[in-house]
Order: C-alpha cells, then structure tokens, then sequence
C-alpha cells in the first residue's frame, strides 16, 4: 500500500498463500502469480492503477474473493477457481464480462456483484451450481435484466440458500 511499487516481480514462485493476499491503493498495474494454486482472502480494494489480475491455477479461496474500486480493472483470469468459502465480491470495476471465472461452481455465503457499470456479459458465473446466501447483482448499469434472470436459472433458485436481490440494472 502506497510504497511506490510498481510490480510484483518476483513473486511468480508463490504456490500457495495460507493468508490474505491483499492489494490496497497501489500504482501496480497488473498483478500475475501463475503458480498460486490457492489462498486464504483474496482482496483487491481502492487501486487505481490496476488493469488486469492473472492467478490462472488459484482454484480454491478459502475465505473472501473482494475486488472494491479497482476503476480501471479491465481484465480477470482465475479460470481455475472453482470455490470461493465465504464472499464473492466485484464491486466498481471495469469489468466487462465474467468469463475468468467460468470454472466457479460453488459460493459459501455471498455473491455480489455491484456498481460495475461497464459489465454487459455475466455468463462466465453460468456454472454455478449453489450459492449459500444471498444473490444480489444491483446497479450495474449496461447489465440486462434477463442475462441476470437467466444466471438466476442456471443456479436455481433452490440452491441460493438466501435473499435474492436484482434492482438498478440496465434493464
């Protein structure tokens, strides 16, 4: 947080963070760990250099998945990730599609997915097979109403354990 660092070079040899990888308010502009297979809390918040996030062999978070205020956040791949334990967050980002997340199937408690106003495509969540709270997808202002009933379905609303909750959308 605010060291001036630039990059993480040098850490692309770390397999597995038991705690919390966390990047807050730093000018790095792309974050790639190729052979992290897994971490406790992954949090991204308040950076607004970052453009692209790469952890292509993380398949578990054990705790919270949390992208907040990463504005220019363009680019996602844990295309490995098949479970998130606890929260499932991407918040004010400039995310246009989800599709590096395709391989997630399961959320512990919560999937959010909120004020990301260049999101237009969540099909990469379609494999999602529960969701062990709440399901809230709200402001996203180019986000159809329908691709959100129709990820609703692929879940299966018997398998959202909580309050389902869609409101601000793009319609």
């Amino acid at each position: 947080e605010d060291f001036d660092l630039t990059n993480i070079n040098g850490l692309e040899c770390l397999e597995y963070i038991d705690g919390t990888l966390y990047i807050h308010g730093s000018v790095i502009e792309n974050v790639s760990l190729p052979n992290l297979t897994g971490v406790g809390d992954f949090y991204i918040t308040s950076t607004n250099s970052l453009v692209s996030v790469s952890l292509p062999q993380v398949d578990h978070v054990r705790g919270f998945l949390y992208f907040y205020y990463s504005p220019l956040l363009s680019s996602v791949d844990l295309s490995s990730l098949t479970t998130v334990d606890q929260y499932y967050i991407i918040q004010t980002t400039a995310l246009t599609e989800l599709n590096g997340f395709s391989s997630l199937e399961s959320i512990g408690d919560y999937l959010y997915l909120d004020n990301n106003d260049s999101l237009t495509d969540i099909t990469g969540l379609m494999g999602i097979q529960s969701i062990g709270e709440a399901f809230r997808v709200t402001d996203n202002d180019n986000l159809n109403d329908s691709d959100i009933d129709a990820l609703i379905t692929a879940i299966g609303e018997s398998n959202i354990g909580g309050e389902i909750s869609t409101w601000g959308n793009g319609g």
